[in-house]
């Protein structure tokens, strides 16, 4: 079983961000096929694609462990124009039904915050707590074997996994058969990954 998370670990903090932006995604689909429903179907057709494929993304990319962020957007002079924000700027929101678009403004704000609370949480707190106990329980800077395997997971998406995850991913450390390699985010948008195998654990588990 893994015991290198930090304790007590802020599940709160994690569950609340999360939460919010699911939620907000289901809330949003829906509001925008009502929308789409009562609206003539020419113009608004593409703009409420648009904006599905854009909630679609944000979504996806927190299941896997890597929510986007401001900077995974284009810019214009010193600020980045996410796909609602670039709606709003140029009045094709004003083509929506007005709370639809107030929410979608907010839900587009409110899941990019989270997303880099959730960041700076791993980079500034979590992360680094984990590579210290990580760094205590194996031998070796950590880097990988040659002709070795192992499974490679985010430490954000690790913090997702529940207890019978947590103990699967784990079962091959423990039985000899595989190693596992967590890759850890740094600022700038650059990453490090620490390697663990069976023969370089100092006490047989994680």
């Amino acid at each position: 079983m893994l015991t290198i998370f930090p304790d007590p670990f802020p599940w709160a903090s994690v569950a609340s961000t999360l939460l919010t932006v699911f939620l907000s995604f289901g809330g949003f689909v829906i509001g925008i096929r009502a929308g789409k429903n009562n609206r003539d179907r020419g113009f608004l057709r593409d703009t409420y694609k648009s904006i599905y494929t854009h909630l679609r993304m944000l979504k996806e990319s927190i299941a896997l462990g890597k929510p986007m962020q401001w900077d995974s957007f284009r810019t214009e002079g010193n600020k980045y124009i996410p796909p609602v924000k670039a709606l709003e700027l140029d009045g094709t929101i004003n083509a929506l039904p007005d709370g639809l678009a107030k929410s979608l403004i907010d839900v587009e704000q409110t899941t990019l915050f989270n997303n880099w609370q959730w960041k700076k949480m791993i980079e500034d707190g979590v992360g680094p707590e984990i590579k210290s106990a990580m760094h205590d329980r194996i031998d070796g800077e950590g880097k990988s074997l040659e002709k070795r395997p192992y499974r490679q997971v985010r430490i954000s998406s690790l913090m997702l996994l529940d207890s019978n995850q947590t103990a699967e991913l784990a079962e091959g450390l423990e039985t000899g058969d595989i190693g596992l390699g967590i890759e850890f985010s740094l600022q700038g948008g650059r990453t490090d990954m620490l390697h663990a195998y069976p023969e370089t654990l100092k006490s047989g588990t994680l």
